[in-house]
């Protein structure tokens, strides 16, 4: 902006200095009685050649100046010489017209071309161009056009080149752009383009290199794919997870979640319940789906149900891809009993996703500012049920969502209520607006 304001001070100064000359020319004409005189004002319109109607002034003045050399101081006019004088004056009127002629056709063009020439030499390009243009193809004016033109994209690509250098490439691009596949301008468009990048990708490099991993993941991910900033991208959750603490939420796996296929899935949230022997246990943020308990109104375990079954199948394989599962612990989950209830809890079982027990929901008892939960985009479409009434931390209409602990009836599951409470009671197993919580252990040395 500086250099712009600059460039227009300097055009308003320099449109005022030929203004100023073309005033003191013009009446240096209107006062012109000698040859000299009118020399004088010629030479000042030439100096501002181009500027308005001056090119055209000044030859005007060439031509009043010749016309009074060739006639000369005028005789008076008597009746005696009148004779004598128009001998004379016919064949100087003659001399006068072919000296004009002359003058028109090659003495004020050349001086035009000289001028014109002079202009390029000392670099003032636009102001040799506009002069060359006023000749209509005098001599080699035409091919001086272009020699200007292109002399003005060498300039301007050398500035552009120059900018670039300074590692000012926001401010290249555009230079190289204006000059339209001049050289190789495309080639250091796509360089700038890529220095940018490469700072961009040193930058989150040292984020990630100073354990600032939460910021270095969405600076590689603005990348879009940069080198090996995919790759790094899962190194810097990989060292989230290692140095992650009870309550601190990891990024692990993929699910859709936005309900829009179109843009792939939505890597998945989890909240950390726990942290020992080199594992987390982990319960995603959000309700991910919605499903039936079991898909039948039955008496159901935890260990015969239709959704242990969904989860460590269907679930697992598109969430995780093949180098996730293997960091996914097979874990035990135990046949913990309803303690408001008799029912029988079933056989404990070995998985590698299950659902929380009301055993465990009251052992993490941080868990409780977590129990509200909303579901996904996703999950809502899929049927999860949601209380306006009840939100979340975020704002969020919060939905209920399934435990693996048997309800009030062998038919029945307990889960969490809207209002983030557990609800022992629980609900019919083939329930159909039941959302999902997954929780899972993750190796973190594997």
């Amino acid at each position: 902006k500086l250099k712009s304001d600059n460039e227009n001070i300097k055009t308003r100064n320099e449109l005022a200095r030929k203004k100023s000359i073309y005033e003191q020319a013009d009446e240096s004409a209107k006062n012109a009685k000698r040859a000299k005189d009118w020399n004088s004002a010629a030479e000042l319109f030439q100096s501002i050649s181009g500027f308005e109607d001056a090119d055209q002034r000044a030859d005007e003045c060439r031509i009043k100046a010749e016309e009074l050399k060739l006639q000369g101081k005028p005789e008076e006019d008597t009746g005696k010489k009148r004779t004598k004088i128009l001998a004379i004056a016919i064949p100087t009127v003659l001399v006068c017209i072919i000296a004009v002629f002359a003058i028109t056709k090659t003495v004020i063009p050349n001086s035009r071309y000289n001028h014109a020439a002079a202009l390029m030499e000392a670099g003032n390009y636009e102001e040799a161009i506009s002069v060359f243009e006023a000749m209509n193809g005098y001599k080699d004016s035409e091919d001086q056009i272009k020699v200007c033109q292109t002399a003005i994209k060498d300039e301007a690509y050398s500035d552009a080149v120059a900018l670039m250098e300074a590692r000012q490439y926001e401010e290249a691009i555009p230079a190289f752009e204006a000059l339209n596949g001049y050289k190789d301008s495309e080639k250091q468009i796509k360089a700038c383009h890529t220095a940018i990048k490469d700072e961009a990708y040193s930058a989150a490099v040292a984020l990630m290199e100073a354990g600032q991993y939460e910021d270095a993941i969405p600076a590689f991910e603005a990348l879009s794919g940069f080198r090996d900033s995919v790759s790094k991208i899962k190194e810097c959750n990989v060292l989230l997870m290692n140095s992650a603490k009870v309550g601190d939420y990891v990024i692990f796996g993929s699910y859709e979640q936005d309900n829009n296929t179109s843009n792939g899935k939505e890597e998945i949230e989890w909240l950390v319940l726990d942290k020992q022997d080199g594992k987390l246990l982990l319960i995603s943020k959000y309700a991910l789906d919605c499903q039936q308990y079991n898909t039948s109104y039955v008496n159901v375990t935890w260990e015969k149900c239709s959704l242990r079954t969904w989860l460590n199948g269907t679930f697992l394989k598109n969430a995780f891809t093949s180098d996730e599962q293997t960091k996914i612990t097979a874990t035990k989950a135990s046949a913990d009993k309803n303690p408001h209830s008799s029912i029988n809890p079933g056989n404990s079982t070995t998985d590698q996703v299950f659902l929380l027990s009301i055993t465990e929901m009251e052992k993490y008892s941080f868990l409780d500012s977590s129990r509200q939960c909303a579901p996904t985009a996703y999950a809502a479409v899929q049927g999860a049920s949601t209380s306006s009434n009840y939100k979340t931390a975020e704002g969020k209409a919060a939905c209920w969502w399934w435990l693996r602990s048997p309800g009030n009836i062998q038919s029945s599951a307990s889960l969490v209520n809207n209002d983030g409470s557990i609800f022992y009671f629980g609900s019919n197993v083939s329930g159909v607006s039941g959302a999902v919580r997954p929780a899972l252990w993750i190796n973190l040395g594997s």
